[in-house]
């Protein structure tokens, strides 16, 4: 985890310097076109998305096989095909409804093609790097991506004019120039590809992952369509003012529990593969336990002070934002929990459960947006969100549950509740009575919870200090 730390921590950084700036540059009609565009990309790359998906869950059989060359070549042609049938697709379509669309956003999205290719390149690299535990070579390429995106588009809106397209140009750059360094870290076995596709593995990883790309489509809907329909209802001004609050609930907590998918996902499927369906239970009843110890509190001091984060963190037009954070944030958490029971439904290969439980929650979500929005605007659709992700929980654990069951942590998750309202009240009062300036009551209010949270965790003998001490000083011996 520590590892990975970086690929979670740098983009998080990077994503919360960039919102104070980019609000500050931008109106909020400019900046919801921008989101707009940005959630058109995220669709690409979902359908984009079932190649890696098949690389996380078979790379260990086929490295177990030794059959990694035919495994590498017949991934990697078939990632190009697709980009460049999407390419193909998507261009004949946006040109189609050009004269639909605002000038600016059009050619928003006619740039997030760029965006859409060279993403998805680099993300089949990362999954590769991910299948091969090199954690260290993953954090590094993640971190110059993040760190070069925005480097590129300061100095081009600085260098000649203040254009939100820069905002997609920047990410374009700094994903091109890295793509040639990844490529032999990342593909290992096989130093000259002849073009070569193993269709009888291919067919199995679209068998494997097609449900999930329809899962994952329906989770869009989940997560983004919201933008549009506000967009319809209510204009791009309160997009962008509900796409800032909304980036950054998802730059910190969504980044936050990604950490755990980078780490817990390939452990898992080894586990799974290699030591059996015992050892997977006690794994998982573990790593949960950890899951709720960080990201508890972590949604409650969010929740806590969300006025004050949207008040540093945005220009005056988005202030008025603040209201949907607790919503989405808690939405997000739930998003992320569930992910530890769909994990039994990737084990026994009942990836159609997962499309199908997304697909209601996904439909779900568009029904409530398309009838509050127009009456409601952006607070109607942080609540779609919020009770969204919990009709998602509550299916992925119903459905789970009748293939792999292990034991929740229900003591901890009692002791961690307790533990963050207490820390909750007291970051509270705390800000509100400190006459310091708003970035250094923050600071302070935030190490103070967390001196609060984990002193009460250790009262309450949720974890042993000395036990940690030693299991830390025996891994550093070894």
């Amino acid at each position: 985890m520590f590892k990975y730390l970086p690929a979670t921590v740098v983009p998080a950084i990077v994503g919360f310097i960039s919102i104070p700036i980019f609000t500050r540059l931008f109106s909020p009609q400019a900046y919801g076109n921008y989101s707009i565009a940005m959630a058109t990309v995220m669709v690409m790359a979902t359908i984009l998305g079932w190649l890696p998906m098949g690389v996380i869950r078979f790379y260990p059989a086929y490295e177990k096989e030794k059959r990694l060359d035919s495994f590498e070549t017949s991934v990697f042609y078939s990632n190009l095909m697709s980009i460049l049938s999407l390419l193909v697709i998507s261009s004949a379509v946006l040109f189609t409804t050009k004269a639909l669309l605002e000038p600016q956003l059009f050619s928003l999205l006619f740039i997030g093609l760029g965006i859409m290719a060279v993403a998805s390149q680099f993300n089949i690299l990362l999954d590769f790097l991910r299948s091969q535990r090199k954690a260290g070579l993953y954090s590094l390429f993640t971190s110059i991506k993040s760190i070069g995106g925005i480097g590129f588009t300061l100095i081009l809106i600085y260098s000649f004019r203040k254009d939100i397209a820069f905002l997609l140009w920047g990410p374009i750059l700094s994903t091109s120039l890295i793509l040639p360094f990844m490529w032999r870290p990342a593909i290992e076995s096989t130093r000259v590809f002849p073009f070569s596709i193993e269709f009888g593995l291919i067919k199995t990883i679209a068998k494997y992952s097609l449900p999930l790309v329809i899962g994952n489509l329906a989770a869009w809907i989940l997560s983004l369509s919201d933008r549009y329909v506000i967009n319809l209802y209510r204009g791009a001004h309160e997009v962008g003012i509900y796409s800032a609050s909304y980036d950054i609930a998802d730059k910190s907590i969504m980044l936050m529990i990604s950490l755990f998918t980078l780490v817990v996902g390939p452990l898992a499927f080894n586990i799974w593969e290699k030591e059996g369906e015992k050892e997977s239970k006690i794994f998982s009843t573990s790593i949960t336990r950890y899951f709720l110890i960080i990201y508890f509190p972590a949604v409650t001091g969010l929740v806590t002070l969300s006025k004050p984060i949207i008040s540093l963190c945005t220009a005056e037009e988005y202030h008025s934002g603040y209201i949907i954070l607790p919503l989405v944030v808690s939405g997000v958490f739930l998003f992320g929990l569930q992910q530890h029971f769909q994990r039994g439904l990737l084990f026994h290969k009942q990836t159609p459960l997962i499309m199908w439980s997304v697909v209601i929650s996904g439909l779900f979500n568009l029904l409530i947006n398309f009838i509050f929005i127009p009456r409601y605007g952006y607070i109607a659709a942080a609540y779609s969100t919020f009770l969204s992700y919990g009709l998602y929980f509550v299916l992925i654990v119903i459905m789970a549950r009748r293939f792999y069951t292990w034991h929740f942590p229900f003591q901890t998750l009692l002791r961690v509740f307790v533990a963050s309202v207490i820390m909750g009240i007291a970051v509270y009062y705390l800000h509100n009575n400190l006459p310091g300036p708003l970035v250094l009551n923050l600071l302070l209010v935030i190490f103070l919870g967390i001196l609060i949270y984990f002193l009460m965790l250790f009262l309450f003998r949720e974890y042993d200090l000395f036990l940690i001490y030693g299991e830390i000083s025996a891994y550093i011996k070894k």
